[in-house]
This record gives C-alpha cells, sequence and structure tokens, in this order.
C-alpha cells in the first residue's frame, strides 16, 4: 500500500505541475516514470480487487448455508423468510459488515448444532481422567 500512496502522491504532484499557469519545464522522463508506475499500481490494485470477490463470494456461501441450515431446524415460515432477507441483503453489505455478519450467523449455528463443533470438553472425560468412549455410541 506504501506504493500506491507514493504513486498517487507522484500522480497528484503531476497534475499540478500540469495544470499551473507559469507551466515550468516539464520533465518528461519524470511523467514517465509516474505514468509506468501509476500501471503497476492499477494491476496490483486489479489483482487485489480479485482477491477480495473471490473472499467475499466465499462468506455470502457461508452465511447463506448456514442460514438455511438454521431455517430448517426452525421449520418455521418465518426463519424461511428471515433466511432469504439475509441472503438478499448480503450482496450490498460492505466487508466489515459481512464479516460480523459471518460471526452472528456462525454464533447461532454452533448454539444450533452444538454436536458438530464435537463434544464438549466435559463429557469426553471421566472424574479420572480417562476417555469415557460411551458417549460416542
Amino acid at each position: 500500500m506504501a506504493h500506491h500512496d507514493a504513486s498517487t502522491t507522484a500522480v497528484t504532484e503531476l497534475i499540478a505541475v500540469l495544470s499551473d499557469e507559469s507551466l515550468v519545464e516539464i520533465d518528461l522522463d519524470a511523467i514517465r516514470k509516474v505514468l509506468e508506475s501509476s500501471v503497476g499500481a492499477g494491476s496490483a490494485v486489479s489483482q487485489l480487487s480479485e482477491e477480495l470477490t473471490i473472499l467475499r463470494e466465499d462468506y455470502i456461501s457461508r452465511i447463506v448455508g448456514m442460514a438455511k441450515a438454521l431455517a430448517v431446524a426452525r421449520q418455521t415460515g418465518e426463519a424461511l423468510a428471515e433466511a432469504t432477507e439475509l441472503a438478499e441483503s448480503l450482496p450490498s453489505m460492505s466487508s466489515p459488515q459481512l464479516v460480523e455478519q459471518y460471526r452472528r450467523t456462525t454464533a447461532k449455528f454452533r448454539d444450533a448444532f452444538p454436536s458438530s463443533f464435537g463434544l464438549p470438553a466435559s463429557s469426553r472425560r471421566r472424574a479420572d481422567g480417562r476417555h469415557n468412549y460411551s458417549d460416542y455410541k
């Protein structure tokens, strides 16, 4: 990101020089360097954008999957309507909102399906410290 900030500063300075009414001596080599660095920054931004899109799509699909499972577990029309509304609102959420929604949804999912995250530590061992395998049958 430091490269991006330096490139932005250089472009801003170049714009100021080119728009100056007195038009001092223009250094074409400096202009070429600024433009080359801008092209590099543009491709880096494009790559970051593609990666962000992949991560957003993954978060959205995970949230929608858990919301559907929660709706099925609750077996109410209201739960299905909430899951549908949530699924429709996810693409318009900002990244921080999406991460927060993921945290809320995973908490609800863990509450609804505790066995899918393993048995609580207290039920895995007997009082004498050995494993209690009868819980797994």
